[in-house]
């Protein structure tokens, strides 16, 4: 029971982390080879303020279960376990690792690398357990790397969506969204001869994104590089 509980509340974490990333820093490091294939590593910094809304938003549902959802939420056995349980049955994807701290001022990092068979499987990072509540519609994401003649074309698209349960209690995060950042750091297999990427250096890219930018019921985060083969 406390397990099926903690994934409905993990479910609720990702979510919450792909869509209102507050107090959150994501940093995503891609590796991708000649033929689409390659590896990433996630590195997630969850601030402490995080799971403080995380904790008054379970509260609201159910304030029975609260202690014990709050002990779990710092179990880092069971994060990175119910972490590694959503990469190792999502598709096209194979665990490498995967690693979470509470560090000393109840802030979280949580480390996952894996490969991929083809970059358009990334988005299935966290595969959801259907029967499990989920308010929020994360969104539409599309990847692809694209072979024309001698050039080589990939590209990162997300374009959010409006929550599914528009009577659901969503906490307003836009305090906590200073300074924080999305960082997309892509390393290509052949070189690179246009890209909308902020810092190039040779075959590696550097996307970079503000949180508070991507937290809008419109926002798009858009990557793109064309290879010279």
């Amino acid at each position: 029971m406390k397990k099926s509980y903690f994934l409905l509340c993990f479910v609720l974490i990702v979510t919450f982390s792909m869509v209102l990333p507050s107090c959150i820093n994501i940093e995503r490091k891609i590796k991708i080879n000649p033929d689409g294939s390659g590896t990433e590593k996630i590195t997630i910094d969850y601030g402490k303020e995080f799971f403080d809304m995380m904790i008054g938003l379970i509260s609201s549902f159910d304030s029975t279960r609260l202690k014990n959802f709050s002990d779990s939420l710092y179990d880092d056995n069971i994060f990175a376990s119910q972490t590694a349980e959503g990469i190792n049955k999502a598709k096209g994807l194979k665990l490498i690792n995967v690693f979470s701290k509470t560090n000393t001022d109840s802030s979280k990092t949580v480390v996952t690398e894996y490969e991929f068979e083809n970059v358009k499987y990334i988005t299935n990072s966290f595969e959801k357990d259907e029967e499990a509540y989920n308010p929020l519609n994360i969104g539409i994401t599309e990847v692809s790397y694209k072979t024309e003649g001698d050039k080589a074309i990939f590209r990162y698209y997300f374009k959010s969506s409006e929550p599914k349960d528009t009577t659901s209690s969503v906490p307003d995060l836009s305090e906590y969204f200073k300074d924080r950042k999305l960082i997309f750091k892509i390393e290509f297999p052949y070189e690179v001869v246009s890209s909308n990427a902020k810092y190039t250096n040779g075959n590696n890219l550097v996307w970079e994104f503000n949180m508070s930018d991507i937290y809008s019921k419109t926002s798009e985060v858009n990557l793109e590089a064309v290879m010279k083969k």
